[in-house]
């Protein structure tokens, strides 16, 4: 993994052409100031709120649904199982839903993925089979598929050109933020 990150980088490197505009270097203080422009931008601060809100859910398939699993008689092989579900349908279904999704209005395909991770995650109270938790991983996988690759490309669009960079970092960090909450 770690060489073919190495020859990914390379390649980019080498072959992709960068696209920020050129910019004056900048002094120590208007880079720190840049780094606190994505958490006053109006519109972008609530994005990133609701973006936590829904990442901290869907992280809850590391902790709290193995631990709910557990619970209700789903061996550790069986939880195997169930998250391998989680990826097969992605293999499946992500080549076939990214010509679905581009020719759709990116907030409804936002929305909508929000609305099924929540649903399927929902899902895991209301029944504990094995069959119930397989239904709820399909219906949360489906809102993965529609959400995650529109969700990557909005810090981008909402950021001024020279601060992309900080706009994606902040992004990176409401990750993090998700995680560990």
């Amino acid at each position: 993994d770690g060489l073919t990150s190495l020859l990914f980088a390379w390649v980019v490197w080498r072959f992709v052409p960068e696209t920020r505009p050129a910019s004056n270097p900048e002094t120590v203080g208007e880079v720190l100031h840049g780094l606190v422009v994505p958490l006053r931008d109006r519109v972008f601060l609530p994005f990133l709120l609701l973006h936590v809100a829904l990442a901290t859910i869907f992280f809850q398939f590391q902790l709290a649904l193995p631990v709910d699993m557990a619970e209700h008689g789903v061996s550790p092989a069986g939880f195997g199982l169930l998250m391998a579900l989680n990826g097969a349908i992605i293999v499946v279904l992500q080549p076939l839903a990214a010509r679905w999704i581009s020719a759709r209005d990116p907030g409804r395909i936002m929305a909508l993925g929000c609305a099924l991770i929540g649903l399927g995650f929902g899902m895991n109270a209301l029944h504990h089979s094995v069959g119930w938790y397989a239904f709820a991983i399909v219906v949360w996988t489906v809102g993965e598929i529609a959400y995650l690759p529109v969700i990557s490309t909005v810090p981008a669009e909402l950021a001024p050109g020279a601060l992309r960079g900080r706009y994606q970092g902040a992004y990176s960090l409401a990750w993090s933020v998700a995680a560990f909450v």
